[in-house]
């Protein structure tokens, strides 16, 4: 069988088509990376994007952590941990959206960190950091103070929150290097304590993190990795019992919306575990510090005071529920890369009977 002319130049034209379009295709499908099966942010590969981290303390679904970029709840962006994952608290200063994680959406539950006589005087704080926590009382590492980025009627530490109430709530920040813990009760600081190790260092390393204190004599320890120095300031004075509540969940990497001239730094956190009812010894941060390495607080390391944790939060990949809107993008994204590969198919046939009807008219122009 002799092929025509015009068949075997419409079959060589198609062919240079197909082989156009795979190379086109191959670009387009390199560049468009769909997000099934990634994990958003640094330091990590592989895992689902979530929208909560469960509360897996006594408060349950109540303080299930949410994460937030200038106050529009988005999904947490998921790194390498000191203990498996944790997540990423992005910050203004490279020029970011503000981001911080909120625990909970119930105000009173967190009323016992600054009221006296509120459930327990005994608290305690325990987590990991990894990154510049410098930012002024502006720019807290965790607080319940805090006020919506665009709260313009909310005005925080040490002032009246117009037409809501006074201020009352904690305050953990790094300022000049030094690690600072305020508590304010009825619009006043009725307290503050410093960190006398000073802040950890920004070194790319993990530090943990430790505040105990009791209300009832203000007296308590604070701790940088597993180091703990006693505080008690000025007399032994009982936290006074305001009976309003926070002005904020419990937060990380919170802004004020005040206070211009400071920017906010982006670090990572892990294993955030809060007790009311509970000391922790320093056999316990000694156990969790685990020279370094870390150990979890909760069931799944030391399994300190469980029945007294109201938050415990890991980050961990898989303990989130997965984003609905994340898993509709990655549906999409790849449909439209079928899609994008069906045409490039369609092409080389589309191109084939194309050329071949017009080198047939152009050999019968000929005779």
């Amino acid at each position: 069988m002799v092929l025509s002319l015009s068949f075997v130049l419409a079959l060589v034209g198609s062919a240079v088509g197909l082989i156009i379009g795979m190379v086109i295709y191959g670009d387009i499908s390199e560049a468009i990376e769909c997000p099934v099966g990634e994990i958003i942010g640094g330091g990590g590969g592989g895992g689902n994007i979530t929208t909560t981290a469960p509360n897996t303390g006594t408060y349950g679904s109540d303080a299930d952590g949410l994460y937030f970029e200038d106050n529009v709840q988005m999904d947490f962006q998921v790194a390498s941990g000191i203990l498996s994952n944790g997540v990423y608290q992005e910050g203004t200063s490279t020029l970011e959206d503000q981001g911080e994680v909120r625990f909970g959406s119930n105000l009173p539950q967190w009323n016992f960190l600054h009221d006296g006589d509120a459930g327990s005087n005994l608290v305690s704080i325990n987590f990991w950091i990894n990154g510049d926590i410098e930012g002024g009382p502006s720019y807290p590492v965790i607080d319940t103070l805090h006020c919506n980025f665009y709260d313009t009627t909310c005005v925080t530490y040490g002032f009246t929150v117009q037409g809501v109430n006074d201020d009352n709530g904690v305050l953990v920040y790094t300022q000049s290097g030094s690690l600072q813990f305020y508590v304010y009760n009825g619009g006043s600081n009725i307290f503050n304590a410093q960190w006398l190790d000073g802040a950890p260092p920004d070194d790319s390393n993990w530090h943990m993190i430790t505040l105990v204190y009791d209300k009832s004599d203000s007296s308590g320890i604070t701790c940088t990795d597993g180091s703990c120095s006693s505080f008690w300031v000025g007399a032994p004075t009982a936290f006074t019992i305001s009976g309003q509540d926070a002005v904020s969940t419990l937060s990380v990497g919170t802004t004020h919306g005040c206070c211009g001239g400071v920017t906010e730094n982006g670090f990572l956190v892990d294993d955030f575990t809060v007790w009311n009812g509970y000391t922790l010894t320093q056999t316990d941060i000694d156990d969790m510090w685990n020279s370094g390495v870390g150990s979890s607080a909760g069931a799944t390391g030391e399994s300190i005071e469980l029945s007294s944790q109201v938050l415990h939060v890991t980050f961990d990949e898989g303990t989130g529920s997965p984003s609905s809107e994340g898993q509709v993008g990655a549906e999409q994204c790849q449909q439209a890369k079928d899609i994008s590969w069906t045409v490039i198919g369609i092409i080389p046939v589309a191109l084939f009977f194309s050329l071949f009807a017009i080198f047939s008219a152009l050999g019968t122009g000929k005779q």
